[in-house]
């Protein structure tokens, strides 16, 4: 999941109007063959919409597997010079959605996506050496990358989270920082909402589960996949109001709506918690088809 700013909302209106173009068509032509053809001499963007709507049938299609489709015409778009599809590719391989997991060819593509003009992508890499859970926590390069997306117009996310890196040394002044950033979250937006995710996170950080569940459900109403660390918290040992059913839940809606990673969650929960195995393989063959090969075995 990555951060939609203000700065690139004008862009991706008039790429999701394309989008409602396109998929309209397509539809009146399943077999998309003027579309690939059009692909096929060099246009990206259609690349990229091509990728975009297999996607969409695949997780409308419980029974399709073939993400690698999809995952062929993003690698299209993105040597075509397609910034997102990059980004789009470089999220897969740190994932594993439809490739096996590979961390150098994600920052490498990460990097291109930035050089084709898609900041958001060293707005991902700054949250990732800012996190820890991808990369070793580092500080320095996370603000490296923070400044170079804001130098490039991320105001609304990188320029903020630079300057989150930049005064983080204690805990009083990180929850000084959370009160500016919940005046973002109070407004309800597609921005606002994702920053509610942000301060979910750091409210974790310190432990203080109810303020980190009461933002993270904010954000959860809309985007499916917050609702994953919302329900990490609840099946925490730490979380003195721990409840294996609002985990599964949480989990569920996140699965549901096609993140393999909730699907993943909602087996390890039912294998580890529940002991369950044969609720645990259902759950992991869905990531599967949602084109997770290492839960495929």
């Amino acid at each position: 999941m990555y951060l939609i700013t203000i700065s690139n909302y004008k862009k991706r209106l008039g790429f999701i109007i394309g989008l409602i173009l396109f998929v309209t068509n397509a539809y009146s032509n399943d077999n998309l063959s003027s579309e690939k053809i059009e692909c096929k001499n060099g246009n990206g963007e259609t690349c990229f919409n091509i990728a975009r709507l297999i996607e969409r049938k695949i997780k409308n299609d419980k029974e399709s597997r073939n993400f690698y489709e999809a995952i062929k015409f993003y690698k299209y778009s993105c040597d075509y010079g397609y910034g997102e599809a990059c980004f789009n590719l470089a999220n897969k391989f740190i994932s594993g959605e439809g490739v096996h997991k590979n961390i150098s060819q994600a920052i490498y593509l990460y990097d291109k996506a930035f050089k084709l003009d898609y900041p958001i992508a060293y707005v991902e890499l700054g949250r990732m050496y800012s996190n820890g859970k991808v990369f070793q926590k580092d500080l320095r390069k996370a603000k490296n990358y923070y400044q170079k997306a804001c130098d490039a117009g991320e105001k609304h996310t990188a320029c903020v989270m630079l300057d989150y890196v930049d005064k983080v040394k204690s805990k009083k002044e990180d929850y000084r920082i959370l009160e500016d950033m919940k005046k973002e979250c109070t407004k309800n937006s597609m921005v606002g909402l994702l920053v509610c995710s942000t301060i979910g996170s750091m409210y974790k950080k310190y432990d203080d589960f109810e303020n980190a569940i009461k933002y993270y459900k904010k954000a959860c109403k809309v985007f499916s996949s917050e609702c994953i660390p919302l329900g990490e918290i609840y099946i925490n040992k730490k979380f003195k109001n721990y409840d294996e059913n609002k985990a599964i839940s949480s989990f569920m809606k996140a699965c549901n709506d096609g993140k393999a990673e909730g699907c993943i969650k909602l087996g390890d929960t039912y294998k580890k918690v529940k002991k369950d195995i044969a609720k645990s393989n259902i759950y992991f063959r869905k990531a599967c088809s949602l084109g997770y090969v290492d839960y495929c075995n």
